[in-house]
């Protein structure tokens, strides 16, 4: 099993320098055929909005990905079967043991606890494409944003509305505006939570464009 404790910097060197390149302007609709097969079969664990944006960066090179928080590794299986090395941060160190244990993982995935104290232990700029599904907090998002490149992609879904789950949402606008200033929007969805507040769940897919 492979762990990196926080104060160590990872440090994933890519063999490519093409997949350094932006691909603004490069996206388009479809499936691609190995791409929808990887997508159908992991169709029963991966969220609806990871689907549909993985499938409009078809085009993407397979590089570094940042998958925070991980869990059990659902989304960064499929980064790997994608061609991705992936990093899965996460608070919760057991679930972070049974996502190395899965033979597929294997040479691809570097599990980092995270700690709440300490700022997260990747290079900056360092990663292509980072997923935040369902942080605990908006600042897991927004301290992640440091990793990302110029050019890279960010996927993102906050927690749905259900039970005590609309304390920790954001207010309306609050993600574009705010928190991914530098960066465009390729889709982005935000529905309220109830007309007496200003909490909305919150999607998108954004392309880093400034540091």
């Amino acid at each position: 099993m492979i762990f990196c404790r926080i104060g160590m910097v990872v440090k994933l060197q890519r063999t490519n320098m093409q997949r350094r390149k932006a691909l603004k302007g490069d996206l388009r609709r479809g499936t691609h055929s190995v791409v929808g097969i990887t997508l159908a079969s992991h169709r029963s664990g991966l969220s609806p909005w990871v689907r549909s944006s993985l499938r409009r960066l078809i085009s993407l090179p397979p590089g570094v990905a940042l998958d925070i928080p991980c869990g059990r590794g659902r989304h960064s299986r499929l980064l790997i079967e994608l061609g991705f090395r992936v990093i899965g941060a996460d608070l919760d160190i057991e679930s972070l043991r049974a996502a190395v244990c899965d033979p597929k993982f294997v040479g691809r995935f570097v599990a980092v606890q995270l700690d709440a104290m300490r700022p997260l232990p990747v290079a900056p700029e360092s990663i292509d494409l980072l997923m935040v599904i369902h942080p605990h907090s908006l600042e897991v998002l927004s301290g992640a944003l440091k990793c990302l490149r110029v050019g890279g992609y960010l996927i993102y879904e906050t927690f749905g509305a259900q039970g005590e789950n609309w304390r920790l949402l954001p207010k309306s606008r609050q993600i574009p505006d705010e928190i991914l200033s530098g960066f465009d929007a390729l889709a982005c969805k935000e529905t309220r939570v109830d007309k007496a507040r200003s909490f909305v769940t919150s999607k998108g897919l954004f392309q880093k464009v400034s540091p």
